[in-house]
Order: structure tokens, then sequence, then C-alpha cells
């Protein structure tokens, strides 16, 4: 199963420097496994380069004046599977990344106006989506919805995994006729 925790912050280059300094101890690095930008190198990052990238939109954003909350503009979803379940591949976690951008609003499928993210691998169990919430017209997302949002697509894609459609089910299961009783 895997869970989603969502918290935000108020540097793109905390939450990273925090991930490669709570690493140091581990044998691995964090890697990129995907992003916003397709032609970007997946694996090993600088990360200072990185935030200074992810923040682009963000260092051209003006608060409005009186500004509630502008502090926190960097988004931060925590994927975590279940130590004893099997580890979730590259190809998975890419997926459910981007389904979860997809779902929240953060990175629409259309790509038109979308915020800058990363999705960062930790280990076989864990993964973590970092985005500034400030798109490229300068509007800043609402993410209120998307503790619910995420959890729904983790969950859909665990049922996903564990009980595929197979053809057999197709024919057993009772047929919609349309009518009422």
């Amino acid at each position: 199963m895997i869970h989603p925790a969502i918290s935000r912050h108020a540097r793109t280059r905390d939450v990273l420097h925090t991930l490669e300094v709570s690493l140091r101890t581990g044998s691995a690095a964090p890697q990129l496994l995907d992003c916003w930008d397709e032609d970007r190198r997946i694996g090993p990052f600088d990360t200072d380069q990185l935030a200074h990238d992810l923040d682009h939109h963000l260092r051209r954003f003006t608060p409005p004046r009186p500004a509630p909350r502008v502090s926190r503009l960097v988004w931060q979803c925590v994927l975590r599977a279940d130590l004893t379940g099997p580890g979730l591949t590259g190809t998975r976690l890419a997926q459910l990344g981007r389904d979860v951008l997809h779902a929240t609003g953060i990175a629409r499928a259309d790509g038109i106006d979308n915020c800058r993210w990363a999705l960062i691998r930790i280990d076989s169990h864990e993964a973590r989506l970092v985005a500034p919430l400030v798109t490229a017209s300068g509007q800043v997302l609402d993410t209120t919805a998307s503790r619910p949002l995420a959890l729904a697509v983790c969950q859909l894609a665990d049922r996903r995994q564990l009980q595929p459609v197979t053809t057999s089910a197709l024919r057993t299961a009772p047929a919609l006729t349309g009518r009422r009783r």
C-alpha cells in the first residue's frame, strides 16, 4: 500500500538539502526519477541547480498585498510504500507521481500553465514530489484538496496493482440492463 504525506515549505532549496543531508548516512544518494522537463537527465542531480531551476516561476512571482500564506509556496508529497511489501519500480513511481500531479492540478496532462516539479527517489520504498506552486503565468495554485486527491490516486493505483481486471472477471460480472425496478 502506498501512503502519501503532503506538506508545505518556504524554500525549495531547503527541501532538497534536507533530503540530501538525511541520506548522507546511507549508501544511496537521491535520484531524479522524473520532472517537468523531459530533456533533463534522470539520475543523480546537483541540489542547488535543481532548486534554482524549480524556482524559476517562483522567483518572478510578486505576491499581492496583503499576502496570506505566501511564505509556504513549495509543495511536497512523500510517496511511501509499506516496508514489508515489494519495492516500487521506477516506472510505477513515475506514473504514480504524474497521476498525483495531474489530480491535484499541479501538472495537468495538457501541459498548459503547469508548475515545475520533480520526482526524487529516496530508496526502493519512498519517493518525493517537490513543486513550487507558482505557474508560468504567475498564478498561485490552490492545493487545499491535494491530500484527499493524492490519497485517492494512491488507493486506485494499489487496487489496480492488487486486482488486475481479467477477461474471465469481465465475463462473470453481472450485466447492467439500464432498466429500473
